[in-house]
């Protein structure tokens, strides 16, 4: 990794991180997902279908039914992570930028830039190496923001939280007519996650301050706009539990309200 920090004098207060990465783990351990094998040894390719069992023609079951699939820690041949980091911060006196107005202002944006997250199972095969970056849990971009005006004894805070669009499975094809046929990817009319911004907004008023000594009373609203989270199936198909989303990045409870004192004696 590498990481440079910018704080020029002609801008008082302004700050700016630039931090790049890459970590490869050769001989890493990952445990593939129940429809993963299951497509795999569909498509072929023999090591997975060891992990596959099927019923005996008795007892009125069908040769060939699915009886289970087992899966677990296995040995991956190598796992990649590349990727940016970003930070800005300004923070400075209103009235450097409109001379009739008082209090302080603070701006600060954290940002993450997935470029690959690539996994290789040295297992030969059309999935042997598969990109995650932009998938599932792992955005390309994710980025955190917030916005605070303090003119004692008040402070207000704006937060958002943007995640860009995205990928269900890596190992989907996206397509409604002339679909490819490519081993090992199954074709799908969408695997796209869209974009999604959350914001929540914060007031707070100090009513008591003796040296140390200090009390607040706050009024929080989270999920401001009720943005339902986007959907983001967890199964390739036949998926009849859980939540059509990724509750890890998505908000799932919706507007809320949230008041209360906070003190220190």
């Amino acid at each position: 990794g590498i990481g440079v920090v910018y704080q020029p004098q002609w801008l008082t207060g302004f700050s700016m991180s630039v931090d790049y990465y890459r970590i490869k783990n050769n001989g890493s351990v990952a445990s593939p997902s129940f429809a993963y094998v299951l497509s795999q040894c569909y498509a072929g390719v023999q090591a997975y279908c060891s992990q596959v069992a099927r019923l005996p023609p008795t007892g009125g079951a069908t040769l060939g039914n699915l009886d289970s699939i087992t899966t677990g820690a296995q040995n991956q041949a190598s796992t990649t992570a590349q990727g940016v980091d970003y930070e800005l911060s300004y923070r400075a006196p209103v009235s450097t930028i409109v001379p009739s107005l008082n209090g302080d202002l603070a701006l600060r944006v954290v940002a993450t830039n997935v470029l690959n997250r690539i996994t290789d199972s040295g297992i030969p095969g059309p999935t042997q190496i598969l990109d995650a970056a932009g998938v599932g849990s792992s955005p390309r971009w994710g980025v955190n923001m917030s916005a605070t005006y303090s003119l004692d004894p008040v402070r207000v805070t704006w937060t958002g939280r943007f995640i860009s669009r995205g990928r269900a499975q890596s190992t989907l094809l996206q397509c409604t007519s002339s679909c490819p046929s490519v081993s090992g990817f199954q074709t799908v009319d969408n695997n796209q996650i869209p974009s999604y911004f959350l914001h929540n907004l914060s007031v707070t008023y100090r009513f008591y301050q003796d040296g140390t000594d200090n009390a607040e009373a706050f009024f929080n609203i989270d999920n401001l706009f009720d943005r339902a989270p986007p959907v983001a199936p967890n199964q390739v198909a036949g998926a009849t539990y859980g939540l059509a989303t990724n509750a890890a990045l998505f908000d799932t409870l919706g507007r809320r309200f949230r008041a209360g004192i906070r003190f220190k004696m």
